[in-house]
Protein backbone atom coordinates (compact mmCIF):
# COMPACT_ATOMS: atom_id res chain seq x y z
CA UNK A 1 0.00 0.00 0.00
CA UNK A 2 2.94 2.23 1.13
CA UNK A 3 4.65 1.71 -2.70
CA UNK A 4 1.36 2.43 -4.25
CA UNK A 5 0.33 5.94 -2.46
CA UNK A 6 4.56 6.37 -3.38
CA UNK A 7 3.46 5.80 -7.06
CA UNK A 8 0.74 7.81 -7.60
CA UNK A 9 2.02 10.79 -5.70
CA UNK A 10 5.07 10.50 -7.76
CA UNK A 11 2.46 10.62 -11.01
CA UNK A 12 0.54 13.48 -9.76
CA UNK A 13 3.83 15.20 -9.07
CA UNK A 14 5.11 14.82 -12.68
CA UNK A 15 1.83 15.79 -14.13
CA UNK A 16 1.99 19.27 -12.13
CA UNK A 17 5.19 20.07 -12.95
CA UNK A 18 3.95 18.69 -16.78
CA UNK A 19 1.66 21.40 -16.69
CA UNK A 20 3.47 23.84 -15.03
CA UNK A 21 6.40 23.94 -17.68
CA UNK A 22 3.50 24.04 -20.36
CA UNK A 23 2.07 27.06 -18.69
CA UNK A 24 5.30 28.52 -18.22
CA UNK A 25 6.11 27.93 -22.56
CA UNK A 26 7.77 31.11 -24.33
CA UNK A 27 8.61 31.58 -27.67
CA UNK A 28 10.79 33.27 -29.99
CA UNK A 29 8.79 34.32 -32.62
CA UNK A 30 10.28 35.77 -35.97
CA UNK A 31 9.61 35.62 -39.47
CA UNK A 32 11.28 33.16 -41.28
CA UNK A 33 11.51 31.62 -45.26
CA UNK A 34 12.94 30.68 -48.15
CA UNK A 35 13.80 32.86 -51.40
CA UNK A 36 11.40 31.86 -53.89
CA UNK A 37 8.25 31.32 -51.88
CA UNK A 38 5.07 32.98 -52.63
CA UNK A 39 2.44 33.66 -50.38
CA UNK A 40 -1.68 34.62 -50.97
CA UNK A 41 -3.37 36.30 -48.51
CA UNK A 42 -6.86 37.06 -49.54
CA UNK A 43 -8.29 40.05 -47.34
CA UNK A 44 -12.01 41.56 -47.11
CA UNK A 45 -13.55 44.49 -45.16
CA UNK A 46 -16.52 46.67 -44.92
CA UNK A 47 -17.05 50.08 -44.18
CA UNK A 48 -19.55 51.67 -43.15
CA UNK A 49 -20.39 55.12 -43.80
CA UNK A 50 -23.16 57.72 -42.62
CA UNK A 51 -24.51 60.52 -45.14
CA UNK A 52 -28.03 62.36 -44.74
CA UNK A 53 -28.74 59.95 -41.82
CA UNK A 54 -28.16 57.08 -44.37
CA UNK A 55 -25.69 54.33 -43.75
CA UNK A 56 -23.80 53.05 -46.66
CA UNK A 57 -21.75 50.07 -46.80
CA UNK A 58 -18.13 50.10 -48.84
CA UNK A 59 -17.31 46.10 -49.66
CA UNK A 60 -13.75 45.50 -50.46
CA UNK A 61 -12.12 42.35 -51.16
CA UNK A 62 -8.77 41.53 -52.50
CA UNK A 63 -6.40 38.56 -52.98
CA UNK A 64 -2.54 40.05 -52.42
CA UNK A 65 0.32 38.21 -53.36
CA UNK A 66 3.82 38.33 -51.60
CA UNK A 67 7.28 36.57 -53.26
CA UNK A 68 10.09 36.02 -51.11
CA UNK A 69 13.32 37.66 -53.46
CA UNK A 70 16.06 37.03 -50.84
CA UNK A 71 16.74 36.31 -46.91
CA UNK A 72 20.26 37.88 -46.06
CA UNK A 73 22.67 36.23 -43.54
CA UNK A 74 21.40 38.16 -41.01
CA UNK A 75 17.69 36.87 -41.65
CA UNK A 76 16.74 39.98 -43.06
CA UNK A 77 13.55 39.41 -45.74
CA UNK A 78 13.27 40.84 -49.24
CA UNK A 79 9.34 41.10 -50.46
CA UNK A 80 7.73 41.58 -53.64
CA UNK A 81 4.04 42.53 -52.94
CA UNK A 82 1.70 42.64 -55.70
CA UNK A 83 -2.27 42.91 -56.04
CA UNK A 84 -3.62 39.99 -57.80
CA UNK A 85 -7.15 40.48 -57.66
CA UNK A 86 -9.27 43.41 -56.61
CA UNK A 87 -12.94 43.92 -55.73
CA UNK A 88 -15.09 46.98 -54.70
CA UNK A 89 -18.74 47.12 -54.71
CA UNK A 90 -20.62 50.51 -52.42
CA UNK A 91 -24.02 50.42 -52.38
CA UNK A 92 -24.66 46.93 -54.06
CA UNK A 93 -23.01 48.50 -57.36
CA UNK A 94 -19.73 47.00 -58.58
CA UNK A 95 -16.89 49.86 -58.52
CA UNK A 96 -14.54 49.87 -61.38
CA UNK A 97 -10.52 49.27 -60.00
CA UNK A 98 -8.17 51.92 -60.75
CA UNK A 99 -5.33 50.27 -63.39
CA UNK A 100 -2.48 50.93 -61.11
CA UNK A 101 -3.69 48.79 -58.30
CA UNK A 102 -3.35 45.47 -59.79
CA UNK A 103 -0.03 46.80 -61.77
CA UNK A 104 1.64 48.73 -58.83
CA UNK A 105 4.49 46.67 -57.00
CA UNK A 106 5.54 46.99 -54.01
CA UNK A 107 9.15 45.84 -52.50
CA UNK A 108 10.47 45.85 -49.09
CA UNK A 109 12.79 44.69 -46.85
CA UNK A 110 11.59 43.52 -43.12
CA UNK A 111 13.73 42.77 -39.90
CA UNK A 112 13.30 38.92 -38.73
CA UNK A 113 10.68 40.28 -35.99
CA UNK A 114 9.04 42.11 -38.96
CA UNK A 115 9.64 45.74 -38.57
CA UNK A 116 10.18 47.55 -42.13
CA UNK A 117 13.39 49.09 -42.93
CA UNK A 118 13.16 49.73 -46.30
CA UNK A 119 10.72 50.21 -48.70
CA UNK A 120 10.20 51.27 -52.84
CA UNK A 121 6.74 51.24 -55.03
CA UNK A 122 6.00 51.55 -58.65
CA UNK A 123 2.73 53.20 -57.79
CA UNK A 124 2.70 56.93 -57.89
CA UNK A 125 0.90 57.28 -53.81
CA UNK A 126 -0.14 60.54 -51.91
CA UNK A 127 2.56 60.74 -49.55
CA UNK A 128 0.13 63.70 -47.55
CA UNK A 129 -3.08 61.02 -46.83
CA UNK A 130 -1.58 60.12 -43.33
CA UNK A 131 -5.20 58.33 -43.23
CA UNK A 132 -4.07 55.67 -45.80
CA UNK A 133 -1.06 54.73 -44.21
CA UNK A 134 -2.35 54.21 -40.91
CA UNK A 135 -5.03 51.88 -42.47
CA UNK A 136 -2.17 50.03 -43.46
CA UNK A 137 -0.35 49.51 -40.37
CA UNK A 138 -3.60 48.53 -38.52
CA UNK A 139 -2.61 44.90 -38.81
CA UNK A 140 1.08 45.20 -38.86
CA UNK A 141 2.89 42.64 -36.47
CA UNK A 142 6.36 43.32 -35.05
CA UNK A 143 7.02 40.85 -32.89
CA UNK A 144 9.07 41.07 -29.89
CA UNK A 145 13.16 40.70 -28.97
CA UNK A 146 12.19 38.68 -26.48
CA UNK A 147 10.88 34.98 -26.12
CA UNK A 148 7.23 35.76 -25.48
CA UNK A 149 4.53 33.49 -23.61
CA UNK A 150 0.89 33.15 -22.73
CA UNK A 151 -0.10 36.43 -21.00
CA UNK A 152 2.85 39.05 -22.20
CA UNK A 153 2.97 41.56 -23.47
CA UNK A 154 4.99 44.03 -25.71
CA UNK A 155 4.60 47.15 -28.62
CA UNK A 156 5.93 49.08 -31.20
CA UNK A 157 5.71 52.29 -32.20
CA UNK A 158 5.54 53.98 -35.94
CA UNK A 159 7.15 57.32 -36.58
CA UNK A 160 6.71 59.63 -39.60
CA UNK A 161 8.83 58.24 -42.40
CA UNK A 162 7.46 58.76 -46.28
CA UNK A 163 10.01 56.77 -47.16
CA UNK A 164 9.17 53.84 -45.25
CA UNK A 165 4.96 54.42 -46.01
CA UNK A 166 5.07 54.87 -42.21
CA UNK A 167 2.57 57.39 -40.07
CA UNK A 168 3.24 57.55 -36.58
CA UNK A 169 1.03 55.43 -34.51
CA UNK A 170 1.42 52.86 -31.57
CA UNK A 171 0.28 49.19 -31.68
CA UNK A 172 0.53 46.96 -28.12
CA UNK A 173 0.44 43.67 -28.02
CA UNK A 174 -0.92 40.84 -25.97
CA UNK A 175 -0.12 37.15 -26.88
CA UNK A 176 -3.48 35.32 -25.59
CA UNK A 177 -1.50 31.69 -25.82
CA UNK A 178 -0.24 28.99 -28.36
CA UNK A 179 -3.15 26.61 -30.02
CA UNK A 180 -3.33 24.47 -33.24
CA UNK A 181 -5.35 26.21 -36.51
CA UNK A 182 -5.94 23.76 -39.20
CA UNK A 183 -3.24 21.21 -38.19
CA UNK A 184 -0.99 24.22 -37.69
CA UNK A 185 0.43 25.41 -34.10
CA UNK A 186 -0.19 29.34 -33.85
CA UNK A 187 0.05 32.12 -31.56
CA UNK A 188 -2.92 33.77 -30.94
CA UNK A 189 -2.20 37.34 -30.68
CA UNK A 190 -4.14 40.82 -29.71
CA UNK A 191 -3.20 44.10 -31.01
CA UNK A 192 -4.61 48.11 -29.98
CA UNK A 193 -3.63 50.28 -32.37
CA UNK A 194 -3.79 54.05 -31.46
CA UNK A 195 -2.94 56.38 -34.36
CA UNK A 196 -0.58 59.40 -33.38
CA UNK A 197 -0.49 62.51 -35.32
CA UNK A 198 -3.54 63.94 -34.72
CA UNK A 199 -5.26 61.33 -36.24
CA UNK A 200 -8.53 59.23 -34.68
CA UNK A 201 -7.92 56.20 -36.01
CA UNK A 202 -8.14 52.93 -33.78
CA UNK A 203 -8.00 49.37 -34.47
CA UNK A 204 -8.38 46.06 -32.31
CA UNK A 205 -7.12 43.37 -33.79
CA UNK A 206 -6.38 39.49 -33.56
CA UNK A 207 -4.05 37.35 -35.75
CA UNK A 208 -2.96 33.60 -35.69
CA UNK A 209 0.66 33.51 -36.61
CA UNK A 210 2.22 30.20 -37.61
CA UNK A 211 4.65 29.85 -35.10
CA UNK A 212 7.24 28.04 -37.64
CA UNK A 213 7.50 31.20 -40.09
CA UNK A 214 6.06 33.89 -38.22
CA UNK A 215 3.09 34.34 -41.16
CA UNK A 216 -0.07 35.49 -40.31
CA UNK A 217 -2.97 32.35 -41.53
CA UNK A 218 -6.15 34.35 -39.78
CA UNK A 219 -6.59 37.70 -38.91
CA UNK A 220 -10.04 40.41 -37.93
CA UNK A 221 -10.01 44.02 -36.98
CA UNK A 222 -11.97 46.43 -36.03
CA UNK A 223 -11.15 49.65 -37.35
CA UNK A 224 -13.11 53.18 -36.00
CA UNK A 225 -11.55 56.70 -36.48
Amino acid sequence: MLKQRRFITLWLLLIAVSLSAFAQEKVLLQNKAQAGQTVRYRLSGTVSIEAAGNTFNLELTSVVVQKVLEVSPQGNITLEQTTESYEMSFGGRTMPVPDEVLSGKTTIVIKPNGEVISRESTREEDDTDPEQRHLGQTLAVVFSEKPVGAGDKWSYTFKEDSKLGTAPATIEYTLRGFETYKGVRVARIASTYTAGGGSKTSADSEMLIEVRTGDTVYATTKITG
